[in-house]
């Protein structure tokens, strides 16, 4: 222990908005401290504005922390992939090795990429034994001197990494476990496991939403039962509060389109169009549109800003455009206000019904037990697999709500129609299907995910690390 050093109980890591608006919009942080627990919450931007103030006025440690940039972090991500992933196995690892193979057509820096990764495929094909030292090397390459500091300082008895693949994350991870600090991974999102890549370090406990991600991490991490903790997802506890309280209160006069980046789903504008346009002239008497782009159509390396101005030319009285509410000036990806999540979780509650391509809001919908209509389709072209939609539909994490039959999955414009004269007409059509993957994806749907986490760390912060 470092003279000076803070003594945190629990210090989590945030390296992603998402994870952010997880532990800052359900009060998990302050809730741990009311247990006698005392917090601290790294981030890659100490004075993002959510976070500075949710800090401040709770008592939390508020800690920025990053690595410094590295510009041949791009070839080793690229190596990384091609070593430790059965690339042409996994849809998600997939379509990026094809794009790859696109771009090196015209580019000599991508052909470079390209050839790197045909090395480290064949190193990873031909000399199994080449991943298990690449991996132990890379496990050393961790090693960070800032991380060793923040350790120190803070002296936390449990590390809680939120993204698996964030190298910020990792680094502290690393230096908690060389300490002896207890290390847990809370899984953030349902597609974490199978669509990322490999964990960059393993901690020692899981925290997950429910069966479906336990049997994951079994299977890819061979991860013991005793050490994964099936807790639900704590910012859908809003959801199933929210679902109690407006019963039979709920409007449902509107569809919402919960839309996904260009990147996954480069036709969706058009549907959009034509889904507005079925509304202006009343196909379904009465029945409004709601349009939530995802923060990544607004900002980011995945957006596209000519998509605005066609949401824009829709909105009428009867059609809304309901855009996502991110702290623009903050140095954390897709960082988002404060009263985002809410009016998000109400948009949902007084929604007919949930139309996306492939996005989480197919759960957020599932735990209001709101019809979902997933477009699985081009608007009425046909692209290249690896740009198409269609191959999300083979996402492992997806394809699971897809084989469920609880949600409606569109292959073309009518049967979009269909879809949507279903969820009006019928709502319960697909219920037991629905409750049934609900459960498997989140748990018992009972609002609390957010105090089932709290008695776990609170056990842990007074048990022993088991090895």
């Amino acid at each position: 222990m470092m003279p000076g050093s803070e003594n945190l109980n629990i210090l989590y890591i945030a390296s992603h908005g998402f994870a952010v608006r997880m532990l800052l919009q359900t009060d998990l942080l302050t809730k741990l401290q009311q247990n006698g627990l005392r917090v601290g919450l790294v981030t890659m931007d100490a004075s993002d504005p959510s976070v500075a103030e949710y800090c401040l006025n709770n008592g939390i440690k508020n800690i920025g922390f990053n690595v410094k940039a590295d510009k041949w972090m791009p070839y080793k991500e690229l190596f990384r992939r091609y070593m430790l992933e059965k690339v042409k196995q996994n849809p998600a690892l997939y379509e990026k090795h094809l794009r790859l193979v696109d771009q090196a057509r015209t580019s000599r820096s991508m052909r470079n990429r390209l050839r790197l990764a045909n090395i480290a495929s064949g190193i990873s094909r031909y000399l199994p034994f080449g991943r298990i030292v690449y991996q132990k090397i890379e496990k050393k390459q961790l090693h960070n001197d800032e991380a060793d500091l923040l350790i120190r300082k803070y002296n936390p008895s449990i590390v809680i990494s939120t993204v698996p693949v964030s190298v910020m994350e990792a680094t502290i991870l690393y230096a908690a476990a060389k300490k002896n600090v207890r290390t847990v991974t809370q899984i953030l999102s349902w597609d974490n496991i199978t669509c990322k890549g490999h964990f960059r370090m393993l901690s020692a406990d899981f925290i997950v939403w429910g069966r479906i991600m336990k049997e994951e991490l079994q299977r890819y991490y061979g991860i013991k039962p005793r050490n994964i903790y099936e807790c639900g997802v704590p910012h859908f506890d809003l959801h199933f509060k929210n679902r109690e309280e407006l019963k039979g209160k709920a409007k449902g006069d509107y569809l919402l389109f919960a839309m996904s980046s260009p990147y996954f789903a480069p036709r969706e504008i058009d549907i959009v169009e034509s889904i507005a346009k079925w509304i202006e002239e009343d196909k379904w008497p009465g029945l409004k549109f709601v349009v939530r782009p995802h923060p990544q159509n607004v900002i980011g390396n995945m957006a596209d800003l000519t998509w605005l101005g066609r949401l824009k030319h829709i909105e009428s009285a009867k059609v809304k455009v309901d855009y996502p509410q991110i702290n623009n000036e903050s140095g954390i990806h897709w960082s988002m206000k404060q009263s985002d999540m809410p009016e998000m979780s109400l948009l949902i509650a007084n929604a007919a019904a949930v139309i996306n391509s492939g996005s989480t809001m197919s759960i957020d919908a599932l735990c209001y037990l709101k019809p979902v209509i997933v477009t699985a389709f081009d608007n009425e072209e046909e692209l290249p697999w690896h740009l198409s939609i269609k191959r999300a539909m083979e996402y492992e994490h997806f394809r699971n709500i897809i084989d469920s039959g609880g949600v409606a999955k569109t292959n073309n414009y009518q049967e979009l129609q269909d879809a949507i004269s279903e969820a009006i007409n019928n709502p319960k059509a697909r219920m037991e299907k629905m409750k049934s993957i609900l459960f498997d994806e989140v748990g018992i749907d009972d609002g609390r995910a957010t105090e089932r986490v709290v008695e776990v760390l609170q056990k842990m912060a007074n048990s022993p690390l088991l090895n």
